[in-house]
């Protein structure tokens, strides 16, 4: 009989009693699969004891934390219409949205239906063709955002009776308002992102005021800190791609907000308790800025898929991340710090000479710039036109490096001008060989 000596045994038990569980060494872990469990998440929303996942498969909800999943059966079957958004004033009142999205920008969809028996039964609010969000106050009212023609024209829906009746709220909205999310600031005001611009409404109004951020893009949607900064998602639904604006002074002003953030077409904007910014992409997962001003950082390990549509904040202190392959919860953010990380602030600016160079087909740029401003980097051929823009965004002081792929340009000297609000211009080059 083979004898494995007790000093290998012993050190055998010790590690496997110290290799750390999932939870420890991941940020994200997956919530319940098991049974009836969402998947291909659409939006997510959240009461103070349960967590609910509106997708294309229905509608599931959970008051474990993701333990485990109830189905809700949706007021149409999900095989005719995904569900877009869902929220649960109660136990037994529901409003539920299906609708489906099509790449050639058109909707079509059956509008909210309300249930008062737990969704045993349905009844359609109003004939609408697609709600793109739900927001419930703290007085009871209910907002309702909503794209394409409806009995109440285009725009804001409010009910007062828990969505039995609605009026529209589309003064100050402007012409064709397709609404695409509204959102609750911190001092009661609500925010409505449009195809247009962004609009506020002050506690008491009736009346839309523009925050007027002057761009040729939608807004997908927008939120307020509680020091008052705006930050609003450029962009829709189907043409994501534009990042993150910023503004400090109340909307007179915007500035990019994208140093650090690679993927541009951002799903949605969360702020936590402590003051963190949290990003879903699409593309690459979960981003959090630590003080809703420093750069953006990837926060995505033991997350599996990083087409991310949806993040709320749930019960026990948990960020959940509704994403196309399910669910997914955070540690818990009462413990977790994310750190900033600290750089000596540059003296100068700088432009280095690209490495390797010669390249092929990829080489790196570093620049340094001692005080923040609006940063462009591009590349141009020796005859002076322009062949990428590299960077063209706001930054904050500090050193960067950005990679350049010129696997679809023909051999030659190329120059890489840097240039900082403007002003202050440095050129270098650099020879690509084939």
């Amino acid at each position: 009989m083979l004898r494995i000596p007790v000093m290998i045994i012993g050190l055998f038990m010790l590690l496997m009693l110290s290799t750390p569980s999932f939870s420890q060494t991941n940020f994200w872990e997956r919530t319940s699969t098991e049974g009836a469990s969402p998947c291909n998440v659409n939006t997510l929303s959240a009461t103070e004891t349960e967590i609910c996942a509106a997708t294309h498969e229905g509608i599931f909800c959970s008051n474990d934390g993701g333990e485990s999943w109830i189905s809700i059966r949706p007021p149409l079957s999900a095989s005719l219409q995904p569900v877009h958004v869902f929220l649960k004033l109660d136990n037994n009142r529901f409003i539920a949205s299906q609708m489906t999205i099509r790449s050639d920008r058109s909707l079509s969809g059956a509008g909210p239906h309300y249930s008062h028996d737990g969704g045993n039964t349905w009844s359609q609010i109003v004939p609408r063709s697609a709600a793109w969000s739900l927001l419930a106050l703290p007085d009871g009212r209910l907002f309702i955002s909503e794209h394409g023609p409806t009995s109440l024209g285009f725009g804001v829906g409010v009910s007062a009776d828990s969505g039995r009746s609605w009026v529209s709220m589309i003064a100050g909205l402007g012409v064709s308002p397709d609404i695409y999310s509204v959102r609750l600031t911190p001092n009661g005001a609500i925010l409505a992102s449009s195809f247009i611009d962004l609009f506020r409404l002050a506690p008491g109004d009736t009346t839309w005021s523009s925050l007027g951020l002057g761009i040729l893009s939608p807004i997908w949607t927008a939120l307020e800190t509680p020091n008052g900064t705006l930050f609003a998602v450029t962009g829709d639904y189907w043409q994501l791609g534009n990042g993150i604006m910023h503004s400090t002074n109340g909307g007179s002003n915007w500035l990019h907000f994208n140093n650090g953030l690679t993927d541009f077409k951002v799903r949605d904007l969360v702020l936590d308790t402590d003051g963190r910014l949290w990003a879903a992409t699409v593309d690459s997962g979960v981003f959090v800025s630590p003080t809703a001003d420093a750069d953006w950082q990837p926060q995505n390990s033991g997350l599996d898929n990083l087409h991310v549509n949806d993040l709320v904040f749930g019960p026990s202190g948990r960020l959940y991340a509704g994403t196309e392959d399910g669910v997914y919860r955070s540690e818990d953010l009462s413990i977790t710090s994310v750190q900033t990380p600290k750089a000596p602030v540059p003296n100068k600016f700088d432009l280095e000479q690209n490495y390797p160079n010669p390249f092929n087909p990829t080489t790196k740029i570093t620049y340094s710039i001692p005080q923040a401003g609006n940063i462009e980097l591009k590349i141009f051929n020796l005859v002076g036109q322009e062949v990428r823009t590299l960077v063209k965004t706001f930054q904050r002081s500090g050193s960067y490096t950005v990679a350049f792929d010129a696997a679809n340009l023909a051999s030659g000297v190329y120059i890489y001008r840097l240039r900082i609000n403007g002003q202050f211009q440095q050129n270098k080059k650099m020879l690509l060989i084939r």
